[in-house]
């Protein structure tokens, strides 16, 4: 008797969550976009501090027109 009642409860529960799965719609697959142009890294910001300051005004040298 207790082992006819577990195995009607196991196929009343196995039943049930088949129900519940089957009236799921699927989920669209969603591609990730790609990155086209990605932020800077720290790393990124570091290799441009090795560069030299090449910032100020620059007026052409004497004979230079």
């Amino acid at each position: 008797m207790r082992y006819r009642s577990s195995v009607i409860v196991l196929a009343v529960l196995s039943l049930a969550g088949l129900s519940v799965h089957a009236a799921e719609p699927p989920k669209p697959v969603v591609k990730p976009k790609p990155i086209i142009n990605p932020p800077p890294t720290a790393k990124d910001w570091v290799d441009l501090a090795k560069l030299p300051d090449w910032s100020g005004v620059w007026t052409p040298g004497p004979g230079m027109s």
